[in-house]
Order: C-alpha cells, then sequence, then structure tokens
C-alpha cells in the first residue's frame, strides 16, 4: 500500500471524523437552540398572559367603578325623586287638613280632645292652647267645654295643646306634631 493510499485513507478517515463531529456539534446546537427559542416562546407567552391579566384586572376596576358611580347617582337620583314626592304627598296632606279645619267635624274634635286633656289633668291646673288659626273657634269652644283657652304664639296648623304644670305634662294633639311625626317615619 503506498503512501497516496494510505493518505486517502487517512483523509477519508478524518474527513468522516470531521464531519461526524460536526453533525453532532450541529445537531447540539440545533438542540440549544430550540430550547432557547422555546424558553423565549414560553417567557413570552407567559409575560403577555400577565399583561393581559392585568389589562383585564383593570378593565374590571374602571367597570366597577364607572358601576359603582351610576349606582350612587341612581339612588341619589331615587332618593331625590321619593323627597319630591314626599313633600307633595304632605303639601297635599297639609291642604287637606286645612279643609279639615274649617269643618264642624274639626270643632268636634277639638271638643273632645280638650274634655280628654281637662280628664287626664285629674283636678291639676291645666293650660290648653289653641293654634292661632282657631281664635275664631275660641268663645265657642270655652262655651262647649267650660275651659278658658289660650291662644298659643306658634302656630301648629291645628289641633290643641296642653300643660299641666304640677306634672311637668305635655299634652301634644296638635296636627303640627302628628304631621312631622308621620313624615319623619313615612317611606315610599
Amino acid at each position: 500500500m503506498e503512501i497516496n493510499e494510505k493518505l486517502d485513507i487517512f483523509f477519508e478517515a478524518a474527513i468522516a471524523a470531521a464531519n461526524k463531529q460536526s453533525a453532532e456539534i450541529l445537531e447540539e446546537q440545533k438542540e440549544a437552540y430550540q430550547q432557547a427559542i422555546g424558553d423565549y416562546e414560553k417567557s413570552k407567552l407567559a409575560g403577555q398572559k400577565t399583561r393581559e391579566r392585568a389589562m383585564e384586572a383593570r378593565i374590571r376596576k374602571e367597570a366597577n367603578r364607572r358601576v359603582s358611580e351610576q349606582a350612587m347617582l341612581q339612588k341619589r337620583a331615587y332618593h331625590a325623586a321619593v323627597e319630591e314626592k314626599k313633600e307633595a304627598l304632605f303639601a297635599l296632606v297639609e291642604e287637606k287638613l286645612k279643609d279639615y279645619c274649617d269643618s264642624r267635624e274639626y270643632e268636634e274634635f277639638l271638643v273632645r280632645h280638650i274634655k280628654q286633656a281637662k280628664a287626664f289633668a285629674k283636678g291639676e291646673e291645666i293650660v290648653i292652647y289653641l293654634a292661632p288659626t282657631d281664635i275664631a273657634k275660641k268663645e265657642r269652644l270655652e262655651r262647649e267645654t267650660g275651659i278658658s283657652l289660650e291662644v298659643s304664639e306658634e302656630n301648629f296648623i291645628g289641633g290643641i295643646r296642653a300643660v299641666i304644670a304640677a306634672k311637668n305634662i305635655l299634652i301634644d294633639e296638635s296636627f303640627a306634631g302628628r304631621l312631622c311625626q308621620e313624615k319623619d317615619n313615612y317611606s315610599f
């Protein structure tokens, strides 16, 4: 075997070994690059999901804030409407009370409550007040009940108020008192 043949065999063996080693290195590099690409894609996907969750949370928070604002505005509007209706209703009630105060039934109401207040006092000194709007009825009521009546400086729409000083008692059968109480307790 000649030197050229030996050199050819050696050359082919060296080239085969180099090709094999080169293929192995290329395969390792390919796997490393594929691993790096996979890791990069995973990190990008995770980052994207994190950004999407953050964006979703921001959008949800903003939507909740807007819903809360609208709910608050609706509640305010509702309460304002309720108060408006309540005021209108009680204005109508006051008109009806004024009409009632001009009736014979109202005078009977006053006589009945004046007599009840006197009976409640059980002989103690009692001062019974009429509303200033009832001043025209004072003499007739005094004749019917036999009790001296006073006209209050405060207008309490109608009804009576009585004071039993010895017992430190105020009897409030006034329409203003009842109307105020009903207004405070009234709800739609």
